[in-house]
């Protein structure tokens, strides 16, 4: 089990190093959106890899303007690479958790999460209905700095950003296994997603303008899910799922959308060794 932590661990932190590389002198931060899980519980240990839909929130594209604009923010829909583990407490009882990327190129884990999901109806290997229960609490950061990227007095100046989004979500979802490697689902989902954050400019090299502190504005949205999907294997297992999101940010753009609340859909992708 050891072994396959550590394995765990360093190819997620590897890809999400990856992705970390590509620096820019704007706030934004990843909230993710509601869970969709399968209505079973592991064996024992799952561990994986999930490719899931997300908020993508823009403070702002400048946090190095004095002062940065901070009037003109966007929620776009993106998605996020997470590392992903449940142990089964008891048999109809999983315990979870989530790595999410974020923080900075030198620490690329920008947070977990703490998951639980609770069988209510079939086991993994008799054909038939299955159902679940399951929720999360999921805490992510990020942090950028940089210097002056434009005109601020003579002496310019070195700034500072963090963002933080806290996400509850809750689900059921409810299946038939047709097989113990196949496995159709519906799962419908909720996710309250809050952000806040900060920018602080240092006072100018030549002492000239004094440091300031930017409060970011503290936000609050959610978004609906509504999956259907489907599982293929059993030791090694393949995840497919179709959702529909529908997105509530109150008075806050989302880009190419048509304001603060829309309806898309996306696509849910993990991979998962139990």
């Amino acid at each position: 089990m050891e072994r396959a932590l550590n394995l765990f661990l360093g190819l997620f932190l590897s890809m999400v190093t990856l992705a970390s590389l590509v620096g820019c002198a704007g706030v934004s931060i990843y909230s993710p959106g509601p869970m969709i899980e399968a209505p079973e519980v592991p064996a024992k240990l799952e561990l994986g890899f999930a490719a899931e839909p997300a908020t993508k929130y823009e403070y702002t594209g400048d946090a190095s303007a004095r002062p940065p604009t901070l009037d003109n923010p966007e929620a776009r829909s993106g998605s996020m690479l997470t590392g992903r583990l449940g142990y089964a407490v008891a048999e109809s009882v999983e315990i979870g958790g989530r790595l999410l990327p974020g923080g900075t190129g030198a620490f690329p884990l920008g947070g977990l999460a703490l998951t639980v999901k609770v069988q209510l109806l079939g086991d993994k290997k008799t054909p038939g209905l299955c159902a679940a229960v399951y929720g999360g609490t999921f805490f992510s950061s990020t942090s950028s700095s940089g210097d002056q990227n434009g005109t601020f007095g003579p002496g310019g100046h070195n700034w500072n950003a963090q963002a933080k989004a806290d996400t509850l979500s809750a689900g059921v979802s409810i299946g038939y296994r047709q097989s113990p490697s196949t496995l159709f689902f519906l799962a419908a989902s909720y996710a309250n997603q809050r952000l806040s954050g900060s920018i602080h400019h240092d006072a100018s090299s030549n002492l000239s303008s004094p440091a300031a502190d930017y409060p970011l504005n503290e936000l609050d949205g959610n978004t609906r899910a509504l999956a259907l999907g489907a599982r293929f294997g059993e030791k090694a297992m393949l995840q497919l799922d179709a959702r529909l999101l529908d997105r509530n940010w109150p008075g806050y753009a989302i880009s190419a959308r048509g304001g603060g609340h829309h309806q898309e859909g996306q696509v849910g992708l993990a991979l998962i060794l139990n």
